[in-house]
C-alpha cells in the first residue's frame, strides 16, 4: 500500500484528490494539510511514503520548501498549476521526485506516485525539464558552472576533478541535451529559460 500525504490550500482540490487516491487498490491517503507549518514533522508522524505538494500556499512554499522537505527525507511529488520547463528544472535541483500539472488527469498523478514509490526519480511529462532532471548531482554542479560562464578547467579546480573527468562529464551533458559544444549547452539553457540562478 502506497501511503500518501496531501498538501493543498484548496479543500475542494485536496478532497477530490483524496477520494480518487483512496479509491485505488494500492493507495491510501494518511494525511491532509492546507499550509506548510510543521510540515516535515507532520509528514513523518503520518507514516506516509510520498507527499503530494502544491507549490503555492500560506507559509513557506515554492522550490525552497521542496528543497527543505527533500533534505528532510521526504519523497515530494509536486502537483501544481505553475509547472513549466524552467520550473521543472528548478524542482529537480531542489530534489523533487516528480511533478504533475493540475491540468493533467488524476490518473497521471496516480501513475507518477506509483513510479516514484517504486524508486524512480524526477518523473515528469516529456520535455526539456524532464531531460535536465536526469542529471546526477555532479552533472548538475557542472551544468550550473557552465551556465555561470566558468571554463571547464575552473569548474574542475573548484570541484577537485581531473581534466579528463570534467571532460567526460561535459560529454555526458552534451549527449543528454543533444548538443555538440559547450556554447550549445548555454544556448539550450537560455532557450528553456535557465538564464536564472538555479538553487543548489
Amino acid at each position: 500500500m502506497i501511503r500518501t500525504f496531501l498538501v493543498d490550500d484548496h479543500p475542494v482540490v485536496s478532497e477530490g484528490i483524496a477520494r480518487y487516491l483512496n479509491g485505488q487498490a494500492d493507495m491510501e491517503v494518511v494525511g491532509q494539510v492546507n499550509h506548510s507549518e510543521g510540515l516535515l514533522d507532520r509528514f513523518h508522524q503520518s507514516g506516509a511514503d510520498i507527499m503530494v505538494l502544491d507549490l503555492v500556499m500560506p507559509g513557506e512554499h515554492g522550490t525552497k520548501l521542496v528543497s527543505q522537505l527533500s533534505k528532510g527525507g521526504v519523497a515530494v511529488v509536486v502537483f501544481s498549476m505553475y509547472v513549466g520547463d524552467a520550473l521543472a528544472t528548478e524542482l529537480a535541483f531542489a530534489g523533487a521526485r516528480g511533478w504533475v500539472a493540475k491540468t493533467e488527469a488524476l490518473t497521471v498523478l496516480a501513475d507518477i506516485i506509483r513510479r516514484v514509490a517504486s524508486g524512480e526519480r524526477m518523473l515528469a511529462p516529456a520535455g526539456d525539464g524532464a531531460i535536465l532532471a536526469t542529471f546526477s548531482p555532479r552533472e548538475r554542479q557542472i551544468f550550473d558552472g557552465i551556465l555561470a560562464g566558468k571554463p571547464l578547467k575552473v569548474i574542475a579546480f573548484e570541484l577537485d576533478l581531473s581534466s579528463g573527468t570534467i571532460h567526460t562529464y561535459a560529454h555526458r551533458l552534451r549527449q543528454k541535451l543533444g548538443v555538440e559544444t559547450i556554447p550549445d549547452i548555454v544556448d539550450y539553457a537560455h532557450r528553456v529559460g535557465l538564464h536564472l540562478v538555479l538553487p543548489r
